[in-house]
């Protein structure tokens, strides 16, 4: 009788160890699932803003004199809701990535209200076309590289 409630018992820490170890699994790539796509939703709706803040240089009146401020077009509600979702399922290190992009985004589009377009020390044109290039220090080589974990690829 003994060794049949020991069986018993083995066999009921056994599977509940296996499910405990199931559900953890599960959990991981839940959430390794949700950071990935809160990163990618990020970067597509970077590039929006992006897009955005070229037309809004471009459309700016040339009567405007340089240091006035312009009102923004822009629809900022979906960054918003990326960079939220950034915060509540990535780890520090992606957070602190997706803050520095949206803080040099918020720099740039303050410089384009004032007129002042991707003129500012730091920042170069691309030879190729007329889309501004942003320096690597400031994002390519930190924050975008740094919002891509190394399971992503």
């Amino acid at each position: 009788m003994a060794a049949s409630a020991g069986a018993v018992v083995t066999t009921l820490v056994g599977v509940v160890a296996g499910a405990a170890v199931g559900e953890r699994s599960q959990d991981q790539h839940w959430t390794r699932d949700q950071v990935a796509r809160a990163c990618v939703r990020l970067l597509e709706e970077s590039s929006q803003v992006f897009m955005g803040l070229v037309e809004m240089e471009r459309a700016r009146p040339a009567s405007v004199p340089q240091g006035v401020v312009v009102p923004t077009a822009l629809d900022w509600r979906p960054w918003n809701q990326a960079l939220n979702m950034i915060n509540l399922v990535a780890d520090p290190g992606i957070v602190d990535a997706a803050l520095a992009l949206d803080e040099q985004i918020w720099r740039m589009h303050t410089a384009i209200r004032r007129g002042f377009g991707w003129t500012r020390p730091g920042w170069t044109s691309n030879s190729l076309c007329s889309k501004p290039k942003v320096p690597s220090s400031m994002l390519l080589d930190g924050s975008l590289r740094a919002m891509a974990p190394r399971w992503i690829g």
